[in-house]
């Protein structure tokens, strides 16, 4: 599923071709919101926030879209546009380009909205937001707050194991086992991991418009072993397969 480092770069991929051009017509054709709305209004921001992307448009009613496991997005004209079984929503704009929503397991939503939540990204969140939000999960696995959307947004699976492994960390532990030192450890590692995959990727995959970008996991993946040479256990937190290895931490 994409993460927050994935929709971000979508969003600025939408910015950089679509911003300000004005929807000829659209359609929904899985969801139950209607986007005719959108019919002579131009595109005026897209945004990502956690793991949902956000659209405004002058006038005109804003929309989220949840990419869900396969969702992605592409930009076609009417030669390239594809068959619309797989489709979810169209925005075709007075340019000649259309903006497509595609999953081939169908769940990808589009939802109307009036703003953005007010549970902080992962990328944003202050520090004493973040050690507030332990304290008050402190019975739950950490594995389980990074990954909560209402606790923190844009953090799936990899991006979690890729933190608790820059930190140290086991995925199981009880976040009222961290002691201090450690809780700064993973607040400053979460904004390390997130923001250098954002600059990384930023520049690879200039204009991508779907797909996951892992080229920097480090414990995340099938291969077993770590860059460092670490043998890769896997375990069950929170019904998600999970990745570690034997550097991390348990606290007991």
């Amino acid at each position: 599923m994409p993460e927050i480092v994935e929709l971000k770069i979508f969003a600025q991929s939408i910015k950089d071709r679509l911003l300000n051009k004005t929807v000829f017509r659209a359609r929904n054709y899985k969801n139950t919101f209607d986007l005719q709305a959108l019919a002579g209004k131009k595109l005026t921001d897209i945004r990502a926030h956690g793991k949902e992307m956000f659209f405004c448009a002058d006038g005109a009613p804003a929309f989220s879209v949840h990419l869900m496991l396969h969702g992605g997005f592409n930009i076609l004209n009417e030669n390239l546009r594809p068959a619309a079984v797989d489709l979810i929503g169209e925005w075709q704009f007075e340019s000649g380009e259309y903006l497509i929503l595609y999953d081939t397991d169908g769940y990808a939503k589009i939802a109307p909205f009036t703003e953005l939540p007010d549970v902080p990204e992962a990328t944003e969140i202050t520090e004493s937001r973040f050690y507030e939000l332990l304290a008050r999960k402190k019975g739950a696995a950490i594995k389980n707050i990074l990954c909560d959307q209402k606790c923190v947004r844009g953090i799936g699976n990899a991006y979690a194991d890729e933190i608790l492994y820059a930190a140290k960390i086991h995925p199981a532990v009880k976040a009222g086992r961290l002691p201090d030192e450690t809780k700064k450890e993973l607040y400053t590692q979460m904004r390390n991991v997130l923001h250098e995959a954002l600059n990384e990727y930023g520049k690879k995959y200039r204009g991508a418009l779907s797909g996951e970008m892992r080229d920097l996991v480090r414990v995340h993946t099938k291969a077993g072993i770590t860059p460092d040479g670490e043998y890769i256990k896997t375990c069950e937190v929170g019904g998600k397969k999970t990745y570690y290895t034997l550097s991390q931490r348990q606290f007991d």
